[in-house]
């Protein structure tokens, strides 16, 4: 077969070419050039206000999330009253950093809350996001509790696992 008869066919070279790799990638250029325009767009100052409050709200619920895993782990008959009698530090770390990740979208949504929650803050957010699909407080309360369903089971069970046949 000659080399122009082969070049007529275009996809015999390539033949498992998949394209969802680059469009992937096309999906992350395009949401970080939002990205971008949303912090151009978002300059009132108040919104420093959501740094504390997501922060306060995180340390609540990882607080909160380990708590739970020490009673599960408690209901396995385990030895480990709290997270100090593990006497492994990267057991502990093991234990807390999907915790962490799991009360993440948590601590945010209180902080939506908290904004929600008082009417001057609340027109701030609401003036910011008109014109922009996806912004209000609705749409990204959905994505949070989407988020935090996934992130939630998977932190949970990551971390009893480690608790329970840690040592």
């Amino acid at each position: 077969m000659s080399p122009s008869a082969s070049m007529s066919t275009g996809a015999a070279f390539i033949p498992n070419f998949n394209a969802a790799p680059f469009a992937n990638m096309m999906k992350t250029k395009s949401y970080f050039r939002e990205a971008r325009g949303r912090a151009k767009r978002v300059k009132n100052p108040w919104n420093l206000l959501h740094i504390p409050f997501s922060i306060a709200g995180i340390y609540c619920f990882t607080w909160l999330l380990l708590k739970l895993v020490l009673l599960v782990v408690g209901l396995f008959g385990s030895d480990h009253p709290d997270l100090k009698s593990f006497s492994n530090v990267n057991v502990r770390d093991f234990i807390l950093i999907p915790l962490y990740f799991a009360a993440l979208p948590l601590g945010l949504m209180v902080s939506n809350i908290i904004f929600w929650v008082i009417p001057p803050l609340r027109r701030i957010e609401d003036k910011e996001s008109i014109g922009y699909k996806g912004t209000d407080f609705y749409n990204s309360m959905k994505g949070l509790s989407s988020f935090a369903l996934f992130s939630i089971s998977l932190g949970l069970t990551v971390s009893i696992l480690v608790a329970v046949f840690g040592k």
